[in-house]
């Protein structure tokens, strides 16, 4: 699929140098060893631009979800390429190709102390996802093995994840 001058287009084992350096920029090395890259074929949807990705976005199946029903997993864009509505157009695209099945779709949103909402917030507003729990999950690095591998870690580091779904 083409939006503007992206090509929007499923993840292959080729990509997992490029996923892998596109998370590192945007979370640190935590996603890596959250399985964020384990068995990529068609697990995300990707934004090429040059020949680079510089976006992506993914909807787990029911048997992978955390949640009961389908899970938006590790969406991220490079700095340059966002608020030009990637991540918006991949995850209708993502969620088009889903079963019309009426399981609705969750997104555990992440964002960082300073930060007093989300990333995504304008991405869900936009897409009719409502917010079912803020500060679903709060992690410090007293008692989260992932903070010391995150981006933003400080010692005195706090962030959290609002959970939001749209049932369908």
């Amino acid at each position: 699929m083409i939006y503007n001058e992206y090509t929007f287009r499923k993840s292959t084992k080729n990509d997992s140098d490029q996923i892998k350096s596109l998370l590192r920029l945007c979370f640190g090395k935590f996603p890596e060893k959250n399985g964020a890259t384990d068995d990529i074929e068609d697990k995300y949807m990707l934004a090429i631009y040059n020949n680079e990705i510089v976006a992506m976005t993914g909807i787990l199946p029911l048997n992978k979800s955390t949640y009961d029903g389908y899970e938006i997993t590790w969406t991220c864009t490079k700095h340059e390429h966002r608020h030009k509505g990637l991540i918006i157009n991949m995850l209708k695209e993502c969620e088009k190709n889903l079963p019309s099945d009426g399981n609705a779709i969750y997104c555990c949103c992440w964002h960082i102390k300073d930060n007093e909402d989300i990333n995504m917030k304008n991405v869900m507003m936009s897409l009719e996802y409502k917010l079912k729990i803020q500060n679903h999950i709060i992690r410090q690095p007293s008692n989260n093995v992932y903070c010391h591998d995150c981006i933003y870690f400080t010692t005195v580091c706090h962030c959290t994840d609002d959970l939001y779904y749209k049932k369908r």
